[in-house]
């Protein structure tokens, strides 16, 4: 790891630009070794799969519990809410 000089941030291209997040308070300055790669993968994932999209995630929340809350989302089982949210959960592709 030592060798191709990962640190604990991420870089990205926005735009044309290359954007540096922190991982990690002073995570520029701190190299990924094979004895805190742990912590570097948890912080990744933490990043890529929740503060990367909160802004985008909790507006969708806003959006959804404005249509959703009330008397009318009492009306549906919690199995029609996930069907009409996710869809059908069986594919035959045979039939495709």
């Amino acid at each position: 790891l030592e060798a191709i000089e990962v640190t604990f941030d991420y870089q990205f291209e926005y735009f044309g630009a290359i954007k540096t997040v922190p991982l990690k308070p002073g995570g520029s300055g701190i190299a990924v070794t094979t004895a805190n790669v742990k912590e570097y993968v948890e912080l990744m994932t933490d990043y890529l799969l929740n503060k990367s999209v909160e802004k985008q995630f909790e507006a969708l929340k806003r959006g959804f519990l404005r249509v959703t809350t009330g008397k009318p989302l009492k009306l549906f089982t919690p199995l029609e809410l996930e069907r009409a949210i996710c869809g059908c959960q069986i594919y035959d592709f045979h039939q495709l």
